[in-house]
């Protein structure tokens, strides 16, 4: 009997000795896990502030990325009657005339931002021969229900209550055709203009006046056109 309550006894101290390990054991392992994560948070902390101090990149500002960035909106919806005395307005705006982009003065008109590329001929030195350089202009054009306009905005973002310069107003059936001029630019369009009747063609040839635009809503413009020269087919 002695000798089976020593041995209980002896199992009980080893099972107690076992016990205390293995707490120390998950104890230690505990401790380690939170000296981690302790060590991580303090990485994340200081990536934190190194990203903070890190200079801001100044982005170069350029003519396209400033286009980029203006939000371009259709003129609210008006009364038809309102609309045809405005359309008959629009129709006999001037090139030189100032026009405040807004629903009164264009109304059913959409804006939309562009840069004009103007080939400009300039005299190589003291050559007669001429090198074709581009000149570019910022422009807006406006498709409206009947008309095609474009816009000189002096500088000024495409936006509501901008006062603009008319540079041309056509009718939509004058538009002969677009073309893409460049292969590798989609966004640049050319506009070819009936210009009337060439005095060196024969009398059924139409002369046309083409002006080339880059516009970075060239397809949504394309659209616009399609859309309002449906009316006339």
């Amino acid at each position: 009997m002695k000798m089976m309550m020593t041995i209980l006894m002896t199992n009980q101290v080893i099972i107690l000795k076992n016990k205390k390990k293995s707490m120390k054991k998950i104890k230690k392992h505990h401790s380690y896990l939170l000296l981690r994560k302790k060590q991580i948070l303090v990485l994340m902390f200081l990536l934190y502030l190194h990203q903070m101090q890190k200079p801001k990149k100044k982005e170069k500002k350029t003519l396209l990325t400033k286009l980029n960035s203006v939000k371009h909106q259709p003129a609210p919806t008006v009364d038809p009657a309102v609309l045809a005395l405005a359309q008959h307005r629009i129709a006999g705006l001037q090139k030189g005339q100032e026009v405040t982009f807004d629903s009164k003065n264009l109304p059913d008109t959409v804006l939309f931002t562009c840069i004009k590329l103007k080939p400009m001929l300039s005299k190589s030195m003291g050559f007669n021969l001429g090198s074709l350089a581009e000149k570019k202009l910022l422009r807006c054009i406006g498709v409206n229900r009947e008309r095609v306009l474009v816009f000189d905005t002096r500088g000024q973002a495409t936006k509501f209550g901008v006062k603009a310069i008319v540079k041309s107003n056509h009718h939509l059936t004058e538009l002969v055709k677009l073309t893409f001029p460049r292969a590798r630019e989609p966004d640049v369009i050319a506009m070819h203009i009936r210009a009337g009747i060439s005095p060196d063609a024969p009398i059924d040839q139409v002369a046309l006046k083409s002006k080339i635009y880059k516009v970075p809503r060239a397809q949504q413009l394309i659209k616009a056109l399609q859309d309002k020269l449906a009316r006339f087919r």
